[in-house]
Order: C-alpha cells, then sequence, then structure tokens
C-alpha cells in the first residue's frame, strides 16, 4: 500500500495490525448477511457499528463487494479477506490509497465529486466481474502467506531493541558529514555556478548582436543621407542657370579732383597779359 521510499535499514515498517482476526461475528450481523446470497458493505464513518465491526463483517462468505472512501485501516481489512473493493475517496491520501490498491487489480475508483447514479450501477457491475474478485482473492493469499505476522514483527522488534539497545550499524553515515555534504551543498553550488556563467553567457551574446544590428542600421542611415545628398548637387549642376539681368547700380562721379572752373575775365586778362609780354621782347 506504501510508494517506494530510500530508507535505511533501521526503518521497519509494519501494517496491517488493525486487521488481524479478532472477535467472531455476532448474531445480529449474522442475521443480516444471511437474508440475502450476496451482500455489499457500505462504510464512509468510522463512528458506525459496522465500521467497528467490519474486520468481521468481511471474512464472511455472503459479502461480495466492500465499498468505502478508501481509508488505510479499511482497505487492509480488505486486502487480508480477500474482496474487492469500490473505493470513492474524498481528499489526497485517500487517492492515494485507492490508485495504490487499483494497480494491483482489486479496486475500482470514482471521485465523490463526480458520483452518479448511472456510476454506482456501472461500478457494482464491474466489480462483480471474475477477474477482480480472482485477484482479490490472489492478494489476500500474497498477505496471509507472510513469514510471520504483523503483531509477531511488531514484538519481536520491540524486543530486540529493549534487549540489545540501537544498533549503530544500522545508522545512516549522513549523520557523520559535515554541513556542506549534508545539504547536498557540494552539488548545488557548482550547478549554481554554472548556471549563472551560461546565463551571463547568453547575455553578453545578446548584447553584441544588438550592437551589431545597431551600428548596422546607423551606417544604413549615414549611406542613405550621403547619397540623397549626392543625387542633390548632381540635379544642381546638371539643370540650367536661371538667367538674371542684372543692372550696375549708376557710379558718382568724383569732382573733388577736377580744377574749379577758370572765369572767362580771368582767361582774358591772361591772354592780354602774355601778348604784352611777347611785344616787349
Amino acid at each position: 500500500m506504501d510508494n517506494s521510499r530510500p530508507l535505511t535499514s533501521q526503518w521497519i515498517q509494519i501494517g496491517g495490525l488493525g486487521s488481524e482476526k479478532g472477535a467472531t461475528l455476532n448474531s445480529h450481523w449474522s442475521t443480516v448477511l444471511s437474508l440475502r446470497p450476496r451482500t455489499i458493505v457500505v462504510t464512509f464513518n468510522k463512528n458506525t457499528a459496522c465500521h467497528r465491526s467490519k474486520e468481521v463483517l468481511l471474512p464472511n462468505p455472503h459479502v461480495a463487494a466492500f465499498i468505502t472512501d478508501g481509508r488505510l485501516s479499511s482497505l487492509h481489512n480488505a486486502m487480508s479477506s480477500g474482496k474487492p473493493v469500490i473505493c470513492i475517496p474524498s481528499d489526497r491520501e485517500q487517492q492515494r490509497n485507492c490508485h495504490q490498491l487499483r494497480k494491483r487489480g482489486v479496486a475500482l475508483v470514482k471521485d465523490c465529486w463526480d458520483l452518479t447514479v448511472k456510476d454506482v450501477k456501472e461500478l457494482l457491475k464491474q466489480i462483480s466481474e471474475e477477474d477482480v474478485r480472482t485477484a482479490a482473492r490472489s492478494l489476500s493469499e500474497s498477505v496471509k502467506s507472510r513469514a510471520a505476522s504483523s503483531r509477531e514483527r511488531l514484538t519481536r522488534t520491540v524486543e530486540f531493541a529493549a534487549k540489545y539497545g540501537p544498533a549503530v550499524n544500522l545508522h545512516s553515515s549522513d549523520e557523520d558529514v559535515g554541513l556542506i555534504q549534508k545539504h547536498n551543498m557540494d552539488v548545488y553550488i557548482p550547478f549554481a555556478i554554472l548556471l549563472a556563467t551560461t546565463a551571463l553567457l547568453l547575455v553578453w551574446i545578446a548584447r553584441s548582436i544588438c550592437k551589431k544590428c545597431i551600428r548596422g542600421h546607423d551606417k544604413d542611415g549615414r549611406r542613405d543621407s550621403h547619397t540623397d545628398d549626392t543625387d542633390l548637387s548632381k540635379n544642381t549642376l546638371t539643370s540650367p542657370a536661371p538667367s538674371v539681368l542684372l543692372h550696375p547700380p549708376k557710379m558718382r562721379q568724383d569732382t573733388s579732383n577736377e580744377p574749379p572752373p577758370i572765369n572767362s575775365d580771368r582767361r582774358g586778362l591772361d591772354a592780354a597779359y602774355e601778348r604784352e609780354q611777347s611785344e616787349n621782347e
């Protein structure tokens, strides 16, 4: 019924203590079971009278099947008595117990939240099949054929521990290791370093690729702008120059160096003076 786990030799699992043969079936339940040739025992609450006496009810030959919610004690009683089981679990622990028994082929499992009347009828038909009943009887025989019963194993284990004390050779070596090995830090730390190195390497590669893409985009933009400037200059050179008629401004004549105008009377006097000089000579 239990899952496989890595346990040391100092752990001794003893199951089925409550499924040992005890009191015989009383007259009340004998009368109830004899009313029909086949009876199905249903139990979901441990406080009922049926639950208290199910370990003596299930071995009765008139009981054909057992419907339960998947409690561990109820499933142990079903395995010991060799009866097929219909499990209707209501929590995670009961689901695990029921699925473990279904792997043996002796139980049918249906969640209580999805249960309908049609499902109950279908489960009762399937539980009456011969292969399920055969698997349940085979499992019961394997449980009963153990070398020692659960009570004997418990008694022998307690007597051995009380007589010889704790067995040092059964202790695990994990008690003598250091803090790093005890918490597997010698495995986790290198793995964390490797993971961090890989992450940093990926980040560096991504940044390098982004930088290259940005530089290439900038170069393409500069090349495109240079091409546009070249085309504009070519268009300017090849286009005809507009004809513009420029009219130079009129220059004002500078008369500052010209001699002052000569008076006509003075000119006459000078001419007369020159004639007199020539006559005297």
